[in-house]
């Protein structure tokens, strides 16, 4: 994405509270960055027999609900992850009924007012 659109009543000088989205602090202050630090995307992949390849995908995510990670087409982290989740199994000529996806709201959350 060429534009990056702040969180829903993002905190600034001016307002403190009630922010429900992330980023909440670093990401805030560096557009397309996350508050998660030390923490990175992870792929591991094998084969099996037949030549079938099986793979595992860790996404790491802050909040329930956050713009960290937008593109032209998506407007929240968790558009973004659907969609590249789609364009990984349709690579792999994956049916969507072969995958499991687990998701976890994050400890950053607790920073958020909802």
């Amino acid at each position: 994405a060429d534009m990056w659109n702040p969180p829903s009543n993002a905190r600034n000088e001016t307002h403190v509270g009630n922010q429900t989205q992330g980023p909440y602090d670093f990401g805030l202050k560096n557009p397309f960055c996350m508050d998660l630090l030390g923490w990175k995307n992870e792929m591991l992949e094998s084969s099996i027999g037949n030549n079938k390849t099986r793979f595992v995908e860790k996404l790491c995510l802050d909040y329930a609900s956050d713009v960290e990670q937008q593109t032209p087409t998506t407007r929240t982290s968790q558009e973004t992850m659907i969609l590249y989740i789609t364009n990984q199994l349709e690579l792999r000529n994956l049916p969507v009924h072969d995958t499991v996806c687990v998701t976890n709201v994050g400890i950053h959350d607790q920073k958020l007012c909802a």
